[in-house]
């Protein structure tokens, strides 16, 4: 456990110098008070980075532990003396399930309470995009049902040249236009200026009606227009899966990202146990390249695993697999990775 923590810390150290060295140019010229660099950004940073490579760090800490171990020939005499393998890999599973337990709670509670103020920190002194003003914004707000603004501020939540489309399959029933739109005195509704409203009929006619302003509920959040896909990790368990619900619900076309993600924070927890037994019975045995020959066996599996997450994952927002298959894969890989290499290391 203290070699895991160890190794993750010195990883950290290296990741935060590196960001604060790219970001050091938009420090300065923004003069951003480095109280507020520390203690507004790193601070809600690291748990982040804590989170992307524990599972990796635990695998290399247990390489690392018990090839020194077998090295010494411990491992025999602990062996020899009856002890059982199981038994002996026993608080290697204890600690394995505690950090599971640790990056489950890293994944859905901890990371978006710090996530939220890291995202604020960016917004607002680090991305480049307006974070007040969009154009030509398109977005499907309910399935058959689609929004178009030429312009919308984020301040006063106004827009203009509204249009908003309804259609049945691929034929358009209705076209509503507005020059403007703003929030509503009535709580819920926005209100429309200069509307004009189209209905298609089947026949072919058209009816025209024309309002100077119009109160209607329109389902959008003007938030969703300056959310980046990115930011998901400032949801947690319970704000993405409402989330999830409500992009469902509008038939929005991402909505296998969200979906992934849910199922990756279930599954990446079991990913330390896996790699936890996978390391165990790789350096259990004694070799005559020491412990770098471990390591480099170690090394490689990560890579592997690695690999493995981020082509499923990709194929689970694709939408190629199923989110949850795509979350699952490397993990099942990986359970009949250790399974086989714990029952043929040598007892």
């Amino acid at each position: 456990m203290y070699t895991f923590f160890v190794m993750l810390s010195l990883f950290t150290l290296i990741i935060v110098v590196f960001d604060f060295a790219e970001k050091l140019e938009d420090f300065t010229r923004k003069s951003v008070p480095f109280k507020l660099i520390v203690f507004g950004y790193y601070f809600n940073f690291i748990p982040t980075i804590l989170n992307a490579f524990s599972a990796i760090f635990v695998f290399l800490a247990v390489i690392f532990f018990t090839s020194k171990l077998a090295e010494r020939t411990e491992l025999v005499a602990v062996l020899s003396s009856g002890v059982s393998y199981l038994r002996m890999a026993k608080p290697y599973i204890i600690g394995a399930i505690f950090l599971m337990i640790f990056t489950y709670l890293l994944n859905s509670w901890i990371i978006p309470i710090s996530d939220k103020k890291r995202v604020a920190f960016e917004t607002k002194w680090i991305r480049e995009t307006n974070k007040e003003y969009k154009t030509d914004v398109h977005r499907q707000i309910q399935p058959n049902q689609f929004l178009y603004f030429s312009n919308f501020n984020h301040i006063d939540s106004t827009g203009n040249n509204v249009v908003i489309e309804n259609f049945d399959s691929l034929k358009m029933t209705s076209r509503l236009y507005a020059n403007a739109i703003r929030p509503s005195k009535v709580k819920g509704k926005w209100e429309l200026l200069n509307v004009v409203h189209k209905t298609f009929h089947k026949d072919g006619a058209q009816t025209i009606v024309k309002y100077n302003s119009l109160d209607t509920v329109i389902k959008f959040n003007p938030q969703d227009f300056f959310r980046r896909q990115e930011d998901v990790n400032s949801f947690n368990n319970k704000e993405l899966r409402a989330h999830i619900k409500a992009e469902s619900d509008r038939g929005a076309e991402d909505i296998n990202f969200y979906i992934t993600e849910k199922h990756r924070r279930y599954a990446s927890p079991f990913a330390v146990l896996l790699l936890t037994l996978v390391g165990f019975a790789v350096s259990a045995r004694k070799s005559r390249g020491g412990i770098g020959v471990h390591l480099g066996k170690g090394i490689l599996l990560s890579f592997l695993y690695l690999f493995l997450l981020k082509t499923f994952i990709t194929y689970g927002i694709q939408g190629t697999l199923h989110p949850m298959l795509a979350a699952w894969i490397p993990n099942l890989v990986f359970a009949f990775v250790a399974a086989k290499l714990m029952v043929s290391a040598p007892k």
